[in-house]
């Protein structure tokens, strides 16, 4: 077959969405010469330096001259229109140039990378992340209503019509196929894989100088999510008060990431909780600064109410970094027994485990030992396997007609 990837046009610090991508894209150019297929990839950048270096027969680039309509455009229509209104319908019917190229370039299947993506009727597969919008909507950034109805609309409807569904977890498929009745056979599971460059990283990392940057002066907690309400940094910071003040051990927390609107509440809060000189806000850090942080922490400590997969602890498993995350839907199948599970709403209990990491060397370094055994489990080698094990599959299916 003739497939298309598309690969979005994102940028670092948008956080997991973009290493994800990095990694997929990376990880395919490796293997794509063990695929009897060839393969066009749609960005809105030139590539074909990147793509011509791995010197592949089979793979092309090909560019993408307007934003996805659907990341970027419909949501502000949507808000201002509503999702029903003729002019989206019509504009979504018209600006449809992706459409018309997969047609040109004769594109036989087609496979997005990541959720939100345009319209075709060409088969493709679609990628579910989470489908928090439905379980938890009163998150602001799922829950308005101009980002809820499109979100629900366009997953209701893309979903429905996709050869195959993609998500990480078997708590994710079952999900999938609760809300949108999609039949099981057509959702599968591919793990986030570990991104590559935490396995080539520089033991220990340059301690000091990172240290001093971000005036990190007392072991400390590392929390590495975008500033979202979801994210619980809330909760987190009364644990590490406990922490402090009950458990009366000398850790700070490092809260790493862009602002997505909540920076200056969690600011006042830190002040009402009078932790000023525990919690540091470094905002979007270069890579090198973030691993240096990972290898040094006391521990990641991932309280998000959002699952069923985050990329972070993966992170900090190959990075020998011990991990403390929320016990949400999908971290059990994610994380296995390698990590400290707790409820993101129980402060205490939390602000117990970090003491435990403080206290127990051997029971950290255990965890620690377990996280790095299960990251080297699933890397961006074996998603791009089963990518092609899908791939392989619809091409009995496809073969049964034309363009």
């Amino acid at each position: 077959m003739n497939v298309g990837i598309y690969f979005p046009d994102i940028v670092p610090d948008e956080g997991g969405g973009y290493t994800f991508n990095e990694e997929l894209f990376r990880s395919f150019l490796s293997a794509a010469r063990e695929s009897n297929h060839s393969f066009v990839i749609f960005t809105s950048t030139d590539i074909e330096p990147i793509v011509s270096s791995y010197q592949l027969e089979n793979v092309k680039n090909e560019i993408i001259q307007r934003p996805n309509i659907i990341e970027r455009g419909l949501k502000i229509l949507t808000r201002n229109f509503g999702s029903s209104s003729p002019l989206i319908m019509k504009m979504e019917r018209k600006i449809s140039s992706l459409e018309s190229l997969l047609r040109k370039k004769k594109i036989d299947f087609m496979f997005f990378s990541q959720p939100f993506h345009e319209s075709v009727d060409i088969p493709y597969v679609s990628m579910v992340w989470d489908l928090q919008h439905r379980l938890q909507p009163w998150f602001p950034e799922v829950g308005a209503r101009w980002i809820w109805y499109p979100r629900e609309r366009y997953y209701s409807q893309a979903l429905q019509r996709a050869s195959y569904v993609i998500t990480g977890t078997k708590a994710g498929k079952d999900e999938i196929s609760q809300f949108y009745g999609i039949p099981q056979t057509r959702i599968k599971i591919l793990p986030h894989p570990v991104p590559d460059y935490v396995f080539h990283a520089e033991t220990g990392g340059n301690k000091d100088s990172v240290l001093k940057k971000y005036g990190i002066h007392e072991d400390f907690l590392l929390y590495p999510a975008q500033l979202w309400p979801h994210k619980n940094h809330v909760n987190l910071l009364y644990a590490l008060k406990v922490v402090r003040e009950t458990h009366k051990l000398p850790v700070s927390l490092v809260l790493v990431g862009s602002d997505k609107g909540n920076l200056s509440y969690l600011q006042k809060k830190v002040i009402d909780l009078k932790l000023s000189d525990a919690v540091h806000f470094p905002g979007f850090i270069p890579r090198e600064d973030l691993v240096s942080l990972y290898q040094n922490a006391l521990a990641l400590v991932y309280l998000t109410f959002f699952g069923p997969e985050n990329l972070p602890p993966l992170e900090a498993f190959a990075l020998k970094c011990p991990v403390i995350a929320s016990n949400v839907s999908g971290s059990e199948e994610q994380l296995g027994d390698a990590a400290i599970l707790v409820d993101p709403k129980d402060s205490e209990k939390t602000a117990a485990a970090i003491a435990l990491m403080y206290h127990d060397e051997n029971f950290r370094n255990e965890l620690i030992q377990k996280g790095y055994d299960r990251a080297m489990k699933w890397t961006g080698k074996d998603y791009i396997k089963g990518m092609f094990a899908i791939i392989d599959d619809f091409d009995h299916i496809r073969r049964c007609w034309d363009i």
